[in-house]
């Protein structure tokens, strides 16, 4: 008879948690197991209308040189470096040697839509361009990040030339991961 009771009392337990798990899950109770996050931007005002105040960031894995097959300017002057235009409308011209490594920054860059299609020209230096080569282009607003790309050469004496397609919009991060502690 113990046996029948311990089992009947089993029996009744489990199908008692069954039945307020039941319950539970079709009653809307909003149960959450992590907290919001607080600031996605980290104190950064972002206004997706002003179009002005870029900044471009372009930073080669390569020493950049003077093109020896280039053909020299109407004025003997020398093309430039580094080259991104949107259209005919130049965006960045830079004339200097770029040495491996180190970002060339433009600030005060206006774009005339937040939707950008730039061509983007660059020399690597005659022993640079034996290898393949890298040019990483970044937007940034305020400190913020807007848009990364990278273009690649394919190391047969080529320069870098392609068309990069950028959709200007914060990529913000993630402060709070549900865990009570920031993450960068």
């Amino acid at each position: 008879m113990s046996r029948f009771l311990l089992a009947f009392i089993v029996a009744a337990f489990l199908m008692g948690s069954v039945g307020v798990c039941q319950y539970a899950m079709t009653s809307r109770l909003e149960m959450r197991l992590t907290r919001d996050v607080e600031s996605h931007a980290q104190h950064h005002d972002h206004d997706d209308h002003d179009l002005s105040g870029f900044t471009l960031r372009v930073t080669p894995t390569f020493d950049c040189g003077a093109d020896p097959f280039s053909v020299a300017g109407p004025e003997g002057e020398d093309l430039p470096r580094i080259l991104i235009r949107e259209g005919t409308r130049e965006v960045m011209r830079w004339g200097a040697d770029v040495q491996q490594g180190r970002p060339v920054v433009v600030e005060g860059i206006t774009v005339p839509d937040l939707l950008q299609e730039w061509f983007v020209e660059a020399s690597p230096s005659p022993e640079a361009a034996k290898v393949p080569c890298a040019l990483r282009v970044q937007v940034l607003k305020e400190g913020v990040l807007y848009a990364d790309e990278t273009l690649w050469s394919d190391g047969q004496g080529s320069s870098i030339r392609g068309r990069l397609q950028l959709k200007l919009a914060p990529r913000l991060n993630r402060l709070d991961r549900g865990l009570g502690r920031r993450e960068e």
